[in-house]
């Protein structure tokens, strides 16, 4: 209309150039939120328009993912899986949330939770869990949780991610004793049964039809051994240097432990034995042995007098087993390196990790792993170290500590713990 003049403004100033009857604002961003006005005026004076307040929809921001993703969680009890985002003006332009469970959407949950509910079976529960919050302007994935059970008797893993050694069976429960390798992983159930998964180049996990009344298993680099109740050996997997060629009549056998392509069996009668890969002649002093472990091919015995012997590979001094290591009560064979418990608590290690915390004591158990130590005190918590210091573990540190103490009753003997690097039963 002639005469008729419009000045429009951004928080009470005039913008440059705005003065028609409309304002268009084009590819806005955050920098144009504010309130907005027109001045329309006359020859005859002017008048004021009642402020519009514009704000700019984003995409849902994250504020916080309770636990932290991409993670692996392990469910005890029952949770929840919560994601909070925020996002302006969701009174006209609402969030909504998608979640997802091993890639299918979930049509019953449309909140900002997500409940595992541990009264679910592990088939029900175990799962990569997902969530996308959208609005109008966009969506948000929030990333993935790795979710499996944690029930009584069942297996944890952690510190892996190939060869799907976290995947143990969801079936997998009322577990007695477990062993893991590089690339596998081994469990025994109270029934006896044994339950393998992990790396199969070699058939490491193809357990043998028929194999009952088992006790324990150990695990080498790809083979696989198993203990049964009537004190006999069964192997499978890779037998390139004969580590799965048990000898013929092997009865009355207590423990077994396996490393690299070496497979080694203690008798009840307080002697050992050794097969597959060379590790050199069984030292004479070998009598009166309560507990054995294995490296990569290499073996350590401890005597009922405390003290540890070793043989086979040398390489960085892992038989090199040092004057400290008296009183022994425990232990534990990596792949290169030795470790000792001895009954005031403390640890000695040698070969190719030394470097034992200056303050770990009161140590119940120890394992070892490649380059790797693990410390169990008697409060059921865990240390562990490499030679670059000490290393994360998870949460479930007393799990570990009530399994070991199971086992000690159950086998009524010094649990064999180098097994237990990565897996823990609960």
């Amino acid at each position: 209309m002639a005469g008729i003049h419009y000045e429009w403004q951004f928080n009470g100033t005039n913008i440059a150039g705005a003065t028609n009857s409309t304002l268009a604002l084009s590819s806005v961003q955050a920098t144009n939120e504010g309130s907005y006005r027109v001045v329309v005026s006359t020859g005859a004076g002017s008048v004021t328009s009642a402020v519009a307040t514009f704000t700019l929809v984003r995409t849902p921001q994250i504020v916080s993912v309770t636990p932290s993703v991409p993670g692996f969680i392990w469910v005890t009890s029952s949770t929840n899986l919560t994601v909070v985002v925020t996002a302006a003006g969701t009174n006209l332009y609402p969030i909504h949330y998608q979640w997802k469970r091993n890639g299918t959407v979930n049509t019953n949950q449309l909140s900002a939770g997500y409940p595992l509910n541990a009264g679910l079976q592990a088939s029900s529960l175990d799962g990569d869990y997902s969530v996308i919050v959208t609005n109008a302007a966009g969506s948000t994935n929030i990333g993935t949780w790795q979710v499996q059970a944690f029930y009584s008797g069942m297996v944890a893993a952690w510190d892996v991610e190939s060869h799907d050694l976290l995947s143990r069976p969801s079936e997998l429960t009322n577990t007695l004793s477990i062993a893991t390798g590089p690339i596998h992983s081994l469990a025994v159930s109270e029934e006896g049964t044994v339950s393998a998964w992990g790396g199969n180049s070699s058939g490491q996990t193809n357990v043998p039809s028929g194999l009952t009344n088992a006790i324990s298993v150990a695990a080498g680099t790809n083979h696989s051994l198993a203990l049964r109740s009537d004190g006999t050996v069964v192997a499978w997997g890779r037998t390139n240097e004969n580590q799965c060629a048990v000898p013929s009549g092997l009865s009355n056998v207590l423990a077994i432990a396996a490393g690299g392509n070496q497979s080694l069996a203690l008798f009840n009668s307080g002697t050992v034995t050794n097969w597959g890969a060379t590790v050199g002649v069984i030292p004479a002093n070998m009598t009166n042995v309560t507990a054995i472990a294995a490296g990569t091919n290499f073996c350590l015995a401890l005597r009922s007098n405390g003290t540890v012997v070793g043989w086979g590979d040398n390489g960085v001094g892992q038989t090199n087993v040092p004057f400290s290591a008296s009183n022994v009560v425990a232990i534990a064979a990596g792949d290169s390196h030795g470790l000792a418990l001895r009954s005031d608590g403390h640890v000695i290690s040698w070969g190719s990790v030394t470097n034992v915390p200056v303050d770990l004591t009161n140590v119940m158990a120890v394992a070892a792993g490649s380059g790797v130590s693990l410390a169990l005190k008697n409060g059921g918590t865990v240390m562990t170290w490499t030679n670059a210091g000490q290393t994360n573990i998870p949460t479930l540190t007393k799990v570990i500590f009530e399994i070991a103490h199971e086992i000690q009753i159950r086998e009524n003997r010094v649990p064999l713990l180098s097994s237990f690097i990565s897996l823990c039963v609960f």
